[in-house]
This record gives structure tokens, sequence and C-alpha cells, in this order.
């Protein structure tokens, strides 16, 4: 962490003199039909001894915690770019080399280990399992799948089911995904968030009603919508913009944001992108950072994609809340985000950030998949016997439930889409500037 504040200030938390009042916010991944057994009861079947590794594998990183399975208290957490990068930096490119395939799941493979290890060196006997989320691809180069089906149309996915393995000793589950670019870690934050249940037009106590967006921008952009019409999902192409790739100079997705909206804001740049003189042809240094047009047009490229997604997945329908998920989401400034059109007017003052809710939908699931295959006798529980029932049979609906979720979220797939296209163009430039071109500092 930075002790040296930056020029200009784009509230990205990385340093001592920014707090940002942030919160995880998830309404616990359990859908109303259990909310008469306390959640306590689920970690009561095990020890505080015993623990879940939870793994998300992104397409730029990988993500993991180590938990306690009765409490949900986290014990360490480890983070690592993802060693497939070397093959491209998105998923189509690591597809086109098939050639790699054994490479890559052994490369992928390697980063949990050595994340199990860091984490649970000292607690290796206590761990019982890992739960392992991730968008489809990344699922298949682990199992050492051929993606071949999900390069082309229609994009079929033929592996989507949950799946247990023996890793190392431990066992191993991988949640189901959604489709061929809508995984399970999608399907994970939406079980972390209830998202069936934003179908409902009362609010409940964390504010989620009808019209909520559950928004993941990173390599992809993928985005699900609860509203009129149900649960709709899609993802556009983002490469690794939103997650600080690419660039001329190594900058947070986030921040970007909020360094194209002081350009944009001040007069430096226009709405088609273009920087005034003298900066069009060296670049523009901000907050330490030199901005080239190249990397503007990357970042122009990525968000009109992801305008032109939710402004077909919404179809102009109002929206109440927009939970923005991971890394880049979490330090994203809304107000930023809508001032450059990344996200539609509608939705400012509505983004809420929550986390790795595809770790934390992670959590849940495998701590009911264990409760499943637990012997669940409680010493000093009145009525053990009664108690280990209902969890067990809790559980066993929770695993249903997420099966409901995959199979009622209707995915679409914008290319297909007859306005994509118009629309995607029309979202490539910034918002009209009000303020007027600067050319004091020409």
């Amino acid at each position: 962490m930075s002790s040296k504040p930056c020029t200009l200030c784009v509230g990205c938390g990385r340093c001592e003199t920014y707090q940002a009042d942030i919160k995880v916010l998830t309404k616990g991944g359990l859908p109303s039909e259990l909310a008469t057994l306390p959640c306590d009861v689920y970690g009561q079947a095990f020890s505080q001894d015993e623990l879940l590794v939870c793994v998300d594998i992104g397409t730029t990183t990988v993500a993991m915690t180590l938990r306690r399975l009765s409490g949900g208290e986290i014990v360490d957490t480890y983070t690592s770019l993802n060693p497939q990068r070397e093959f491209g930096s998105d998923v189509l490119s690591r597809m086109e080399k098939k050639d790699f395939a054994k490479e890559m799941r052994r490369l992928i493979e390697e980063t949990i280990w050595q994340g199990v290890c860091q984490m649970g060196a000292e607690y290796i006997e206590q761990i019982k399992g890992v739960i392992i989320t991730g968008n489809t691809t990344m699922l298949y180069l682990l199992r050492g799948r051929d993606t071949e089906e999900l390069s082309h149309a229609p994009f079929q996915a033929s592996f989507l089911e949950q799946e247990v393995f023996d890793f190392h000793g431990l066992r191993t589950i991988v949640m189901p995904g959604i489709s061929a670019f809508v995984g399970a870690d999608v399907l994970a934050g939406m079980f972390a968030l209830s998202m069936d249940e934003c179908l409902r037009n009362e609010v409940w106590d964390s504010k989620i009603l009808q019209g909520a967006i559950l928004l993941d921008l990173g390599t992809n952009g993928e985005m699900v919508y609860a509203g009129p019409e149900g649960l709709i999902a899609t993802a556009t192409p983002a490469a690794p913009a939103y997650e600080g790739g690419g660039f001329g100079e190594q900058i947070y997705g986030a921040d970007y944001v909020s360094l194209l909206a002081y350009l944009l804001e001040q007069g430096y740049m226009d709405e088609t992108g273009l920087l005034i003189d003298p900066y069009f042809e060296e670049g523009i240094v901000v907050a330490d950072k030199r901005i080239t047009q190249q990397d503007i047009r990357r970042l122009q490229l990525a968000k009109g994609a992801t305008r032109a997604g939710l402004q077909i997945l919404t179809k102009d329908t109002p929206v109440s809340v927009v939970y923005l998920a991971g890394g880049f989401g979490f330090f994203l400034d809304g107000d930023k985000a809508v001032r450059i059109g990344l996200l539609p007017e509608q939705f400012a003052g509505k983004v809420r950030a929550v986390g790795n809710v595809a770790l934390e939908g992670a959590f849940l699931y495998g701590r009911m998949v264990l409760i499943q295959e637990k012997n669940c006798q409680i010493e000093g529980l009145v009525d053990n016997q009664e108690i280990a029932q209902r969890r067990t049979t809790a559980a066993q609906v929770v695993c249903e439930y997420v099966a409901r979720l995959k199979e009622s979220t209707r995915v679409i797939n914008l290319a297909m889409e007859p306005d994509f296209e118009k629309v995607y163009l029309e979202s490539i430039n910034f918002p009209a500037n009000e303020v007027e071109t600067n050319d004091s500092d020409n």
C-alpha cells in the first residue's frame, strides 16, 4: 500500500490517505423456504477445526479463500495471476492453443495446489474439501476437456453439471455452470445474492427487489437481470481492459474509468475519445500514468460492449439496484462509470459493490454438499436425530435450489440479437461533455 497520494485521487482505495466505505453484501444464498431453519444449525454440522478451500478461477486471476465450515470465518486468502495468460489474455485465444491444453491444465492445477499449501500448510489435515467455481472455459481447461464446442456457434457446453473428483487427496467439487459463456462463477453469485428472490415486488432487508442486476466485469462482462421477464443472463467480451491488462502502463481498470471521466470532464478528451492537441500523439500523463489514444480506444470497445449488453438485457425496463461483483466492481466509482457511459444514466445512485460473490456462493454451496455426505450427529443438541435429518434435507433442498436457479435462467447470445451491432456502435462514444474544451493548457 502506497503512502504517497497520487496527483489525482481516483478513489482506488490503495493508499493510506483513502478510506473506502464499502461493504460486501449478500443475502446468504438461502432460499426463503429455509428461513425457519437457523443458519447456525448448518455450521453445527462441523467442528471449529474443519475447513473448506474455495477457488474462483478467472481468465486473468485466481482467487482463493480458506474458511471454517462451522461459522464461515475466513482463515486466509490467496490470489494469483492465472498462469494460462501466457497462452492468451482471453478465453478464445486459449481455446485456439489446443496443442497446449495439457500444459494449461498442469499450470492451473499447480496454482490451485500452491494456494492450498500457502493458506493451509498447517491445517492440511483439517481441510475437508475444495470447492471450485469459475467461467466455463476455465473449468473445461481444469478438467482437461476439449473446448472446441465453446469456440464457435451455437456455443454449446456439454459439461455444466456438478462434478466431484480427488485432488491431491482432497475431495474436490466443481460447481455447475449455466452456459458456454455464463459460467459457474455467475451461478455462484446468483446463489449468494438469492437472485430469484429479486423477482418479487417486496423489498428485503438487504434492499434486493425486482429489477436487480448482477454485473461481474472482468476479462468477460457477465450480467444477470431479474426483471419482468424473469432471470436473463448474457456475457460480453472485454479482454483484459477491466482488469488493468493491455494498457501501455499497468493501471487498475476501476482507476482507468475514473481517469477517463477526469479527462472528459476537464475537456482533455472529446466524446469520441480523441485527446486534444498536443496530447494526441504522445498521450497525456495523469496521476503519474501515461494515457495513450490506443489505451482509450481499448477501454471504449470494452465499455461499448458492456453498455450494449446492459441495454439489450434490460430493454429499458426499471432497474432497482446494480450489484457490481469482483475486484473491478469493488473499487469502481459508480458515478464515474455513468459519466463515461459504461453504465446507463438510470443506474446512477443504484450501484452497490458486493465483493467476490462467486467465492461466497461457492462456500455456501460447498458446505451444503459436504453436509449431505456427513454423519450429522451433533453432541449436546436436543433431538439430535431430528435436527440432523432437517439439516440433511435442507442441504438437499439447497442443491436443488441452485439447480432451479440454473434451469430458470434464460441466456441470450448478444451476437444473435438484431439490435446489438447498432446499440454497440452507439455505445462506443462517451457522453457529450458539457464543459468547454480546455485550451488554456495548450
